[in-house]
């Protein structure tokens, strides 16, 4: 195409460029195309042109030849009326075009232009405009394929939008109300349990054994430092309301004239079940043999009853460093219910606690003093 560069013919008309091996019309070479103003005829065939793009500088163009080529896809260009109005015949056969959504266009001209004579049509045994890609339609003609090039991407995008702002809503609305779905789903789930498993018009913790000491519900493990809660939260939340269950708290309970450890087992195996109230001050040094004390009898009761037996409350998250082996063996056992300082959040612990309080031991093999 070298020596057609500086080609300058402005009255040519025809113009025979056949059998040449010309594989490629950069666009220096097509600058000659420009000149060739008056040009009605071009044969380009049985060349290895694998595309066309500079059709649109032959303004003048009826009859265009480029069967036998190795064109992938036919330029819209080639036939579209408003560039190239006068265009009557047009060879396009025998080429290796890839029947995707890039040829949809082509295939819609060729079924409903009838100005222009398409040269070499389908013949009988004889497909000239057929498909060698992809594999599900090789050799199947352009006009018989079925094309879906429907675009989902605006789909696809409000599909997103939509997922994401519904994401966004029910994470806003669980952030907001999750107290409240807690406690629903609390309420709901525990309709669904046995009710042989709870006291119902259970007067036992009222007795008391010979030694005038009296069954509880709960015995209620605790460090000092901690004993204003249990006076101000717990005490009045289970002790007090419709259904008041028993609790033995040993500052207020336990007779200060008697061995503490002594009275602490004694206490503890009159109660149905333990509740330790865990915090970091719990496992300090300050009062810690009465603590450690407790909690070795509750582990205990656990091993020769039911994990049902013990509860315990976490006040505040305790560091690894200052948790125990067997805190930690119980944490993956027993039933673990944390304070909540959020209000709203209260109402559901002390829901579940109560419930806690309330049901059965499954295996009661408790002591009899």
């Amino acid at each position: 195409m070298d020596v057609l560069q500086n080609f300058n013919a402005p009255k040519l008309r025809h113009l025979e460029l056949s059998f040449n091996q010309i594989s490629v019309i950069t666009k220096e070479d097509a600058s000659f195309l420009r000149n060739l103003t008056m040009l009605t005829h071009l044969n380009l065939a049985s060349n290895t042109l694998t595309s066309f793009d500079y059709v649109q500088y032959l303004v003048n163009i009826e009859t265009l030849i480029l069967k036998g080529n190795k064109l992938i896809t036919i330029p819209s260009t080639v036939f579209t009326e408003s560039i190239h109005p006068f265009m009557k015949e047009l060879d396009l056969a025998d080429n290796a075009v890839i029947c995707d959504c890039n040829i949809e266009a082509f295939k819609t001209w060729i079924m409903t232009d009838k100005t222009v004579h398409l040269q070499n049509p389908d013949q009988i045994g004889k497909c000239n405009y057929c498909c060698v890609s992809p594999d599900v339609r090789e050799g199947l003609s352009i006009t018989e394929i079925d094309l879906d090039c429907k675009s989902y991407l605006w789909l696809y995008i409000s599909v997103g939008i939509i997922s994401a702002v519904l994401l966004i809503t029910v994470g806003f609305i669980v952030a907001l109300y999750h107290w409240n779905i807690k406690n629903r789903l609390f309420l709901l789930f525990n309709r669904r349990r046995d009710p042989v498993n709870y006291l119902v018009n259970d007067d036992d913790h009222e007795d008391e054994d010979e030694n005038g000491i009296p069954r509880y519900d709960a015995y209620v493990s605790y460090c000092n430092e901690d004993e204003d809660w249990i006076c101000d939260e717990l005490d009045p939340k289970i002790e007090g309301g419709e259904e008041p269950l028993r609790l033995c708290i040993r500052g207020r309970d336990i007779p200060a004239n008697k061995p503490i450890l002594e009275s602490i087992s004694l206490y503890m195996k009159r109660s149905r079940k333990v509740v330790v109230i865990l915090s970091p001050r719990y496992m300090e040094d300050r009062g810690r043999n009465k603590c450690k004390f407790e909690l070795a009898l509750a582990y205990q009761r656990l091993l020769e009853e039911n994990e049902t037996v013990l509860i315990l409350i976490l006040l505040e998250d305790i560091p690894e460093n200052k948790m125990t082996l067997m805190l930690r063996q119980l944490f993956h056992r027993v039933q673990c219910l944390k304070w909540e300082g959020q209000e709203c959040g209260q109402g559901l612990f002390w829901r579940r606690l109560r419930e806690e309080l309330k049901r059965r031991i499954l295996v009661d093999d408790r002591y009899e003093v």
